[in-house]
């Protein structure tokens, strides 16, 4: 009997321990210490929005490889729909 149980209980917790996670950490630490450069009045304005758009473009390509690789935990909904719309702009042109 406890065979039975501990099979289905493994059994139904298996697709839990499937999801591979999206690693995005290092992408979270640089826009972090981009922003805390700044915070701290080391860059201007304009320097500081080119570079979180160059860390969100390097994110995007990072989410895009996750996909591919079906290692979808750690992605929000939002970036899997910037990815698409990325990719279909892409394909435009």
């Amino acid at each position: 009997m406890n065979t039975i149980i501990l099979s289905l209980l493994l059994t139904f917790s298996a697709p839990v321990y499937a999801i591979e996670y999206c690693d995005l950490q290092n992408n979270n630490t640089a826009v972090t210490d981009l922003n805390e450069a700044f915070d701290r009045f080391e860059m201007r304005g304009e320097d500081h929005a080119i570079q979180l758009k160059r860390l969100y473009n390097s994110r995007l390509v990072l989410v895009k490889e996750c996909i591919k690789n079906d290692q979808l935990g750690g992605i929000t909904e939002q970036e899997m729909n910037d990815v698409l719309l990325v990719s279909e702009q892409d394909d435009q042109y």
